[in-house]
């Protein structure tokens, strides 16, 4: 699928979900909020942490959206919008994230990165979301998966990760499985 084609489904998924219609939280994205954020994310060494991050008030997950949409941004700033994401527990940052890591054709790094911050956001909440992705071919989406699920630590978070080390093949990927349960 061509890029544009992934943004306007990312956009078409997130209306059917009912995200972009939520005037309150979208209504403050302007192109120069997007700047000043995307200046923000295009930190050297440090990302804003997500204290930080929610000081910016949940408009900012808006912002947000429009950054990862925009495929003129750089692809870092494009990931990090999606990182940020995590600092917020709102309907919107789980419709976006939810987005992101369902997108398909979406880049592994996308849907890494989706993971992480759906589980840092939601915790317990998403490890519904989060666990398929323990089945997934890609080494990066499962490593993020497992790692989400250790932090999230839930008995039904360590019984996913448990059922994954069974039947994982990864050597990588079960030394994770085998350190989260040891805990």
């Amino acid at each position: 699928m061509h890029r544009p084609m992934r943004l306007i489904s990312l956009a078409l998924a997130l209306t059917s979900l009912g995200a972009l219609s939520a005037p309150r939280v979208f209504a403050q994205n302007t192109s120069s909020d997007a700047d000043r954020l995307a200046q923000v994310l295009s930190g050297y060494e440090d990302m804003p942490n997500d204290e930080s991050m929610r000081a910016m008030g949940p408009a900012t997950v808006g912002t947000l959206v429009a950054l990862y949409n925009d495929a003129s941004r750089p692809p870092y700033v494009r990931l990090r919008s999606v990182a940020a994401a995590g600092a917020f527990h709102t309907d919107a940052a789980r419709t976006f994230l939810h987005a992101v890591i369902t997108l398909p054709g979406q880049s592994d790094l996308f849907v890494r990165e989706g993971l992480l911050s759906l589980g840092r956001a939601f915790g317990e909440q998403a490890t519904l979301e989060i666990a398929p992705f323990l089945q997934r071919p890609e080494t990066v989406v499962r490593e993020a998966a497992a790692i989400s699920l250790s932090r999230i630590g839930s008995a039904q978070a360590l019984a996913a990760l448990r059922a994954r080390l069974g039947v994982e093949t990864d050597a990588g990927i079960r030394r994770r499985l085998q350190a989260s349960l040891a805990h």
